[in-house]
């Protein structure tokens, strides 16, 4: 308990503003003719030591003041109960109960320290019965067998002189028996002997066996203290030492992330390290910015995490958290400010996060009051329950199912599925509107039936509400399956357009199940944290919407970025929703809605979704947006997983620590513990959650076939069809009738969605070859294929004029967009030449000639090409036009020689290696057949990659003296080719041609 101090320059005057209130209080005339006890105590606050700044190491003691009627000083009213000396808390109920007769109560082990005993036992006999009482107490623990004295001693309970014990040795059972009987003796002496003279001489020995008889309860309090705790040091130690030898390798693992330092070979780090230099200025400042965003949590994570060690940081958790979610807010924000985003983006990205912010302060943060010193103050809630609001808060309820719906049929309207849509699949993509709407209208009921209802009618809503809730869930789990535009985050530029379709994610179902097994003013909660979820969402798409470098390292940087942000605001839920560290705070009622009777594991599990829904439907919410599928193994669970694990685990190890070291703290009980139990309840439901996840996402899928599609196709050789060319998920269908291919094209629409993969309508294009116009449009899922003049079909332009034109055009801009992102490469004085050239040649020319080896190119487009090449190695090489230096010299100053640099022996380089490639493949690969049977077009003939490819080659075929046959006027059309596969065969000799 401790001692109250006087003011001094360790102890401030306004400490001991109570103590004068109560020398008032004793000194009063109302108390002077009656007996009375007055106690004081406090928390740390009234300790000189820690006190609110957040110590915990002092705190195991803390200020008791006790005042009585009785008390033996004559010095003044307020007094000091010990000189200095400092006793266990347990202590108070042991004096309370003796001091006002209550007796002692049966569990506790406290004593009665002598100089309480002084001053508040003013007669001797009744200290000598306290302390009887005291040792009698502890006797009860020992498990001896008790004797009870006969004559002037069977008020007197003794040990067996035989009896072991885990509390007193044989010593000790010898010391307390004869103890026993001497304070037995004393008191029936001072009884018998009412003289002053006798009652000093008894005094002066009663006084020892007193004192020893303190001493003697302090070693017994001692010892069964320590066994109370009932801790193997041994054990505890050592799973300890496992606990942090797991935690700090994760951990380890975090910094390694952060840091970018990685166990890799030589060579990749040098990619690595070239990749990176390389990048250009938006890439590297979208992953500087992700970089520094995740720094700047993760030390907001450790700062919490070290804040469990105080008390009085632990009290008020939430403070820390609600601080950390509007900083990262903000630094999110600032860093959207600063990036190379178009103002568009930037706007609706602050728009989005001022609306968060907004969202905090005036609704999530008012509607619960939470923490020991705010948690009694009046907040939204209470407002809305009281009897004189309660009118409002049905119009709340009903406003906030409004905004829920708003924004579903804004989302449902926003995503097109294209016109003349069967009824079917009408009601497939009105179905969240319809399952929110009967949802609404149940949860309406149910709160009418919970306060005008019987019980009965209270269950059988609440039941159909959970069916309901399943349908919803149902209802957006096929709505998303079955709309072309939900994909997984791939930081494209087009996310920016799926802000309105996150909010038909099934897990927005899980916040309106919080709502039901809570109270009404959580539906307006959760319906809040929904909205805020996809604000956030939006603002973290948006801040990488620009970036293109998608290297695994950069994307596992973003990916864990978005973790801790949302690891962050699903704690910040947590308070909002008004729990605290007090198990107090646990809504007990969301376990029995629905329920009749008590079943233990429904109602485990119904609290637990409840009482967790923060952090659990923010890790539910980043893993159904910024997981990938496809990447999974990798991203979630291997480098990610220990990622997440290393934050997860640090707190409850830090906290176990804490709690077995400050086992005697004050607060143990009410602060650290219940910290630790929520800590630990939460991982029980967590880890399960991600194994769930990773087999959902992990389980192979049977392999299906097109059974009954039968694509004729194109004929190019005898008796070879060419059907379609795919590649991932771009696939090019081949037709000669338009009627064939509308039938195709409808029976492939109906067997696609089986593989759970659907058509984007605005995507697809018709391509016309050898044709002026279609005699009847085609159409897929209803809508009308638009006809183009060229598209983009793996990064290359396809014409129908079969010309490469607009290819080379695309090319020269794109090639010179990557020449302008690494100008600070060419400017740099401390590079060699070769060095730029072998930049150049990696990171500008591979865009350049990017599917050369297929062009039936055209000398005027080759001559482009090439214009273009010398004006980058001039600028590379610093020689301007005005100089009459030849191209040639300047490529060999770049690249150090001047054989098989030029563009177009390049080109001619890439076609051979790929003329080899096609040879070498087995015959019933279609494209190594020889194309004989197009039909030649009327007019002017284009040159086709065929006959590019014989001219390239025309000087193989003489051999010295010999001639090949194949390049001469009278040699079969094909007789080359032939000719060719027999040379490609060997690999070493085509090589060397």
């Amino acid at each position: 308990m401790g001692l109250s101090l006087l003011p001094s320059a360790s102890f401030p005057v306004w400490y001991c503003e109570p103590l004068f209130l109560l020398n008032w209080f004793q000194t009063s005339g109302t108390t002077r003719n009656e007996e009375w006890l007055f106690i004081l105590t406090g928390d740390h606050g009234m300790n000189d030591r820690g006190g609110h700044g957040g110590s915990s190491s002092g705190e195991v003691t803390t200020a008791l003041v006790i005042l009585s009627s009785t008390v033996v000083d004559k010095k003044g009213s307020v007094t000091l109960l010990s000189n200095g000396a400092r006793t266990q808390q347990v202590d108070l109920a042991t004096f309370i109960g003796s001091v006002t007769g209550a007796g002692i109560p049966s569990t506790s082990l406290g004593i009665i320290p002598s100089d309480w005993l002084a001053k508040f036992y003013h007669d001797p006999s009744t200290q000598i019965m306290a302390v009887i009482d005291l040792l009698s107490h502890f006797a009860r623990f020992s498990g001896c067998n008790l004797l009870t004295s006969d004559g002037a001693l069977k008020q007197v309970v003794t040990l067996d002189p035989g009896c072991s014990s885990s509390l007193l040795t044989e010593e000790q059972v010898i010391l307390f028996n004869n103890l026993m009987k001497q304070l037995a003796l004393g008191l029936f002496y001072l009884e018998q002997n009412n003289t002053s003279n006798s009652t000093l001489n008894a005094l002066a020995s009663v006084k020892t066996h007193i004192n020893k008889a303190i001493k003697l309860s302090q070693q017994l309090q001692s010892r069964a203290l320590s066994g109370a705790d009932k801790l193997d040091n041994t054990q505890m130690l050592l799973g300890g030492l496992i606990m942090w030898s797991v935690t700090l390798y994760l951990c380890l693992l975090v910094v390694r992330e952060l840091s970018g330092k990685q166990r890799l070979s030589s060579n990749h780090t040098n990619v690595q390290l070239f990749a990176f230099k390389t990048a250009g200025q938006p890439e590297l400042l979208s992953y500087m910015s992700s970089k520094l965003l995740c720094t700047f949590c993760t030390v907001c994570l450790l700062i919490q995490t070290i804040s469990l060690s105080g008390s009085s940081y632990a009290e008020e958790e939430h403070q820390l958290w609600y601080f950390f979610s509007v900083s990262t807010l903000v630094l999110c924000t600032t860093l959207v400010w600063l990036g190379p985003l178009p103002w568009s983006s930037k706007r609706s990205s602050i728009l989005c996060a001022f609306g968060i912010l907004f969202l905090d302060r005036i609704l999530l943060r008012q509607m619960h009051r939470t923490g020991d010193k705010w948690i009694h103050l009046p907040d939204l809630s209470d407002w809305l329950y009281s009897p004189e609001h309660s009118f409002w808060l049905w119009p709340a309820q009903i406003l906030a199912w409004i905004v829920l719906f708003v924004m579903r049929w804004i989302a449902v309207e926003s995503c097109s599925w294209g016109a003349g849509l069967s009824r079917n699949k009408t009601l497939a993509r009105f179905s969240p509107l319809l399952s929110l709407l009967v949802l609404s209208l149940s949860q309406l009921y149910y709160r009418w039936t919970a306060v005008f209802g019987s019980s009965e009618q209270v269950i059988t809503s609440a039941r159909f509400v959970y069916l309901v809730l399943l349908m919803d869930c149902l209802c957006t789990y096929n709505w998303t399956h079955t709309n072309q535009s939900l994909h997984k985050l791939t930081f494209q530029p087009n996310e920016e357009k799926r802000f309105w379709s996150d909010l038909l994610q099934p897990v927005a179902t899980y916040p309106l199940l919080v709502g039901l097994l809570g109270r009404p003013a959580v539906t307006i909660l959760w319906i809040g944290i929904l909205i805020k979820e996809c604000l956030l969402a939006h603002v973290i798409r948006s801040f990488w919407s620009e970036d293109h470098y998608e290297q695994s390292r950069a994307m596992k940087m973003r990916l864990s970025c978005c973790w801790l942000l949302y690891w962050i605001q699903g704690w910040t839920s947590f308070f909002q929703q008004g729990n605290s560290l007090s198990l107090a705070t646990v809504d007990v009622s969301a376990a029995y809605v629905g329920l009749r009777t008590h079943q233990p594991t429904i109602a485990g599990v119904l609290l637990t979704l409840y009482t967790y829904a923060g952090p659990l439907f923010w890790q539910m919410a980043y893993l159904t947006r910024f997981s990938l599928p496809g990447d999974l193994e990798r991203h979630v669970t291997t480098s990610l997983a220990c990622f997440r694990l290393g934050f997860v685990l640090l707190p409850i190890t830090f906290c176990a620590t804490v709690c077995y070291v400050l086992q005697s703290h004050l607060f143990i009980w009410t602060v650290f513990t219940p910290k630790l139990l929520y800590l630990a309840v939460f991982h029980i439901a967590f880890f399960p959650l991600l194994a769930i996840w990773g087999a959902l996402h992990k389980a192979p899928t049977p392999r299906r076939t097109l059974e009954g599609l039968q694509n004729p196709g194109v004929q190019i050789a005898c008796e070879d069809n060419l059907v379609d060319l795919e590649y991932a998920d771009d696939i090019v269908l081949m037709f000669e009738e338009e009627e064939k291919a509308q039938v195709f094209l409808d029976g492939l629409t109906k067997v696609i969605p089986s593989f759970g993969m659907h058509f984007a309508p605005t995507k697809c294009k018709v391509m016309l070859v050898d044709m002026q116009s279609l005699n009847t449009t085609l159409t897929i899922q209803g809508e009308v294929l638009q006809v183009v003049e060229r598209f983009t079909y793996l990064g290359s332009c396809i014409s129908s004029d079969c010309s490469v034109t607009d290819e080379v055009n695309a090319r020269i801009c794109k090639a010179r967009a990557a020449f302008a992102n690494s100008r600070h490469l060419w400017r740099q004085n401390g590079l060699s030449l070769n060095l730029k050239g072998r930049v150049y040649q990696a990171t500008v020319r591979a865009v350049l000639l990017y599917g050369c080896e297929t062009w039936p190119i055209r000398a005027a487009d080759l001559r482009r090409l090439q214009v273009f090449d010398n004006r980058c190695l001039r600028t590379i090489a610093r020689v301007g036009w005005c100089r009459r230096i030849r191209n040639e010299a300047v490529r060999k100053r770049v690249f150090g020689c001047v054989t098989g640099t030029s563009i177009e022996e390049c080109v001619q380089h890439q076609k051979l290696r790929w003329l080899g490639h096609v040879l070498r493949m087995p015959k019933r690969v279609l494209f190594s057949m020889p194309n004989s049977e197009w039909r030649k077009q009327r007019g002017s003939q284009h040159l086709t990659w065929q006959r590019s490819m014989k001219e390239i080659t025309k000087r193989l075929g003489a051999v010295g003296p010999t001639r090949l046959p194949g390049w001469g006027p009278r040699d079969p059309q094909c007789a080359w080719l032939e000719t060719l596969r027999d040379v490609t065969a060997n690999r070493c000799q085509w090589r060397s041609c």
